[in-house]
């Protein structure tokens, strides 16, 4: 003969907000939040169900006859909401207990966390470095249009400009003075 069995879940909003809180690698055992007799455990992660009295090693997990489930060695997988499964008369309910894990620091502080966000963050100045220089060298050197007083000052002081030099032969003088007479004529 079969039985259809019925799982009634009993959540209200303070139990949602309720957990209970472990440390990893710590032993920690978690109390149903229901008084009726406990059935078994499912835990969020395995699927699986775990009676009471009994003792699963592979898990390192133990169910008391008080239907207390005790984690040998807490896991950062353990975290979440479990449900404790009970029976009164007929009537089975699963109430949801919540677990959540603190979590060790890492071993190696530096190595696992700050040594990438050290080079990260040397990384990102030496770029911003490097914009910077290039910008002021670009701004330096720039293209400006040559303004006529510019043309003017390089006159006075002498300088000249080997792209539009003439070269003037002082013996030539009479020579050119003569073309521009005749220009001047016509």
């Amino acid at each position: 003969m079969l039985r259809l069995v019925i799982f009634v879940m009993t959540m209200s909003a303070g139990a949602l907000a309720e957990y209970q809180l472990a440390n990893e690698t710590m032993t920690f055992t978690m109390n149903c939040t229901s008084g009726d007799p406990v059935e078994y455990w499912l835990l969020h992660s395995t699927g699986h169900a775990y009676m009471i009295g009994k003792h699963y090693e592979e898990e390192s997990i133990d169910v008391d006859e008080q239907g207390a489930i005790t984690f040998e060695s807490v896991k950062v997988s353990h975290e979440g909401t479990h449900l404790c499964v009970t029976r009164k008369e007929e009537t089975v309910h699963a109430h949801p207990v919540h677990l959540r894990v603190r979590a060790l620091p890492p071993s190696d502080l530096w190595k696992e966390v700050y040594e990438a966000q050290f080079i990260t963050g040397i990384i990102a100045a030496l770029v911003c470095a490097t914009i910077f220089g290039l910008s002021c060298l670009v701004y330096k050197n720039r293209w400006r249009p040559q303004q006529p007083e510019d043309n003017e000052c390089m006159i006075k002081e002498g300088q000249c400009n080997p792209a539009v030099e003439i070269e003037v032969d002082i013996h030539d003088n009479d020579d050119i003075q003569e073309e521009v007479d005749n220009n001047t004529k016509m």
